[in-house]
């Protein structure tokens, strides 16, 4: 099970990296809409940055967040660059 924010105290950009590979790996279950990776991120106890769980709308505020798609396209070139 995930830690929750509470127990992991990070900088916005170190919990916005571990959230997108946490988010790519609700995914590769199955997970496809923000409403299933909500309920399975909650699932598992992993928090937003507030320490709450997650809706559907933060999930797709933060799957929109250009932050975001830069993490995602450098982790998509680490994984191309192994």
């Amino acid at each position: 099970m995930a830690e929750t924010r509470r127990e992991r105290p990070q900088a916005p950009e170190e919990f916005t990296r571990e959230t997108v590979l946490e988010i790519e790996g609700v995914k590769s279950t199955g997970a496809t809409t923000a409403e299933e990776i909500a309920m399975a991120l909650n699932r598992s106890g992993y928090t937003n940055f507030r320490g709450h769980q997650w809706t559907p709308d933060q999930v797709m505020e933060f799957l929109s967040n250009d932050t975001v798609r830069r993490i995602q396209r450098e982790l998509r070139g680490e994984i191309r660059g192994s």
